[in-house]
């Protein structure tokens, strides 16, 4: 019996599905040691000090990824404010104001991770430059404007669990960043959010397009079980 094209695309993405799953795992399980302690890493000229329960930004790839984009943003053009959601190890504020020497504000819901950050910052000589603060999203700092928000969400749906699950998991993420991003820019500022095809990426741009604001691609890089892709969104002005 042959089956029909609608049917064998289906079977092709549970298999594509399938080999990303098993390569994610085997990738994980070569990676678990260094999860659950102390670790070291240096990259983009941070030295940076990984807790255990703490995103590791080298091991999981969107980190450096996120910060490379805003080290090629900045170079771009002036940015004298950045705030950072989802901080973790810090790697994307540090990197911020290395490069730019702007004013950031880095946020995480995770109290050790923002302990983390604030270690990091002071190994890289920026203990002076960035303002730490633990919250849910845009909570801490309700009411203030910045040029440029980056943001390495959460990219499943679901209930956190386990300490890396508020890194992992998220309800409702989506609808909740683009709902607070336009009250965080200012006049003519601009957001770099990086998300991946193993995850609620599709459900990300459509809340944020609803909300009126243009993706377009900063920087994009292919692993054999995702691709991670760092979106620049701007505001659409009436003219």
């Amino acid at each position: 019996m042959t089956l029909s094209i609608r049917a064998a695309e289906r079977l092709r993405a549970l298999a594509r599905r399938g080999l990303r799953l098993a390569l994610q795992a085997l990738w994980l399980g070569r990676h678990r040691h260094a999860l659950d302690r102390v670790s070291l890493e240096r990259v983009g000229g941070l030295s940076l000090v990984i807790l255990p329960g703490v995103f590791n930004p080298v091991i999981f790839r969107s980190g450096v990824l996120l910060a490379d984009a805003v080290r090629a943003e900045l170079q771009r053009h002036e940015v004298r404010s950045v705030l950072d959601l989802g901080t973790g190890s810090g790697i994307v504020a540090l990197t911020a104001q290395r490069e730019g020497g702007a004013s950031v504000t880095a946020v995480d819901i995770h109290g050790p991770s923002v302990c983390c950050a604030r270690i990091n910052a002071m190994i890289n000589g920026c203990d002076h430059g960035v303002d730490f603060r633990q919250g849910d999203l845009f909570a801490p700092v309700a009411g203030e404007t910045f040029d440029l928000v980056t943001f390495n969400p959460p990219f499943f749906e679901g209930e956190p669990t386990g300490p890396l699950g508020h890194a992992w998991r998220a309800h409702g993420m989506p609808d909740r960043f683009a709902q607070g991003l336009q009250g965080a820019l200012s006049e003519h500022g601009q957001a770099l959010v990086v998300l991946s095809t193993d995850g609620v990426q599709q459900a990300f741009l459509a809340a944020l397009e609803n909300r009126g604001l243009t993706c377009s691609v900063a920087r994009r890089k292919r692993f054999l079980n995702e691709t991670m892709t760092v979106f620049r969104l701007t505001q659409e002005r009436e003219s």
